[in-house]
């Protein structure tokens, strides 16, 4: 599932990252852990290993998530 449609709170596994390898810098390792922390009008706040990282909806749409 896009990681755009995943609800906040939950804990979700990074499958594939699509899009530019600049967009793809924290997010490069397969399978890291994630969750959402916020939903904007803009994008989404996500935790990644103990960071907090902005997210845009276009580049959300592209990170598959389980």
């Amino acid at each position: 599932m896009p990681l755009s449609f995943a609800d906040e709170g939950r804990t979700l596994v990074v499958l594939r990252v699509g899009g530019s390898p600049k967009g793809r810098t924290h997010l490069e390792n397969q399978g890291a852990e994630i969750s959402i922390v916020q939903h904007t009008p803009s994008g989404l706040i996500l935790n990644i290993r103990e960071s907090r990282v902005a997210v845009s909806m276009e580049m959300a749409a592209k990170i598959t998530v389980q």
